[in-house]
């Protein structure tokens, strides 16, 4: 599918194809092209920095909300005395929105140069709720090595052969949180997600942390046997599966033999029920691009 055809059909771009259309060729035909960043409005008065190469940041400078779904479910479910925890925040787009709706973020972004941009961007909104983490996330803390030059989809890896760069490893048990306060976590590390998870058994069981956001699948043989073993570690947790109607705001159960395991795709995991409808319900408007969301 061409990058046209994404963002014509996008979910966001329903009502607003033609204003879409004129971003996307703007962007394609006049944008800076050495490298130079042009800010935009990501979400009611925060700001972001885009560049050409930064796939997530331009989906977002297209689309509005690119993952639109898990983006109003996160968005709905925030208030300004949670936690947002952003595992794999690249150049904070997701951080960027956790804080729009005044929440504690804790951003935790190993490659280098991502990091640069995300403490850009926060410092661009003059958001100093937010901790932010040089490192990767995995079973155990220590060293590893991550690749350069893949953007939002750099990894670790063993391969000494790749451009790569050395990391700090943490793990989510070794994070000091705000005792008492909701968490919401979104982790997106490029196929190290059952890493995370082991090294994550106290956090996950924390009655605080009431949702999680995690992608899952991709190619390859073993990726439906990696969606099913992080499935499964979720709910041990205490964690449902669930699918989000962003545009009706609400929640139904799912059922992971219905998720495709050769495409990558956002899982919604929550602790209550009741809760996120409480949530969702009760959630506040944001302005996207001129949208009302």
């Amino acid at each position: 599918m061409s990058v046209f055809t994404k963002v014509l059909q996008h979910p966001f771009n329903r009502s607003r194809r033609l204003r879409a259309l004129g971003r996307l060729l703007w962007w394609q035909l006049v944008a800076p092209r050495n490298g130079e960043a042009r800010q935009f409005g990501l979400i009611d008065r925060i700001r972001m920095y885009v560049r050409r190469g930064e796939t997530a940041v331009t989906a977002c400078y297209y689309c509005g909300l690119f993952e639109y779904r898990e983006m109003l479910f996160l968005l709905r479910c925030l208030r300004d005395a949670d936690v947002f925890i952003d595992v794999g925040a690249n150049s904070g787009v997701y951080t960027l929105l956790g804080a729009s709706t005044g929440a504690r973020v804790i951003a935790i972004e190993p490659g280098s140069r991502a990091h640069d941009r995300l403490l850009k961007n926060l410092r661009l909104n003059q958001i100093d709720r937010a901790d932010v983490y040089c490192a990767a996330v995995s079973s155990a803390p220590g060293q590893a090595t991550l690749t350069t030059g893949l953007d939002a989809t750099n990894y670790l890896t063993i391969d000494t052969q790749q451009p790569a760069e050395a990391v700090r490893v943490l793990t989510l048990d070794s994070l000091q949180l705000p005792a008492g306060a909701w968490r919401v976590c979104k982790i997106d590390v490029e196929g190290h997600e059952e890493s995370v998870l082991r090294g994550a058994v106290d956090f996950l069981a924390a009655p605080e942390l009431a949702a999680v956001i995690i992608e899952a699948g991709g190619s390859g043989t073993a990726s439906g046997g990696r969606l099913h073993s992080i499935h499964n570690m979720l709910t041990a947790a205490g964690f449902n599966l669930v699918d989000y109607d962003p545009d009706e705001n609400q929640l139904a159960p799912a059922a992971i033999d219905a998720v495709a395991v050769d495409k990558t795709v956002n899982l919604i995991y929550i602790r209550s029920r009741q809760w996120c409808n409480s949530r969702l319900a009760n959630a506040r408007q944001f302005q996207v691009q001129g949208r009302t969301v």
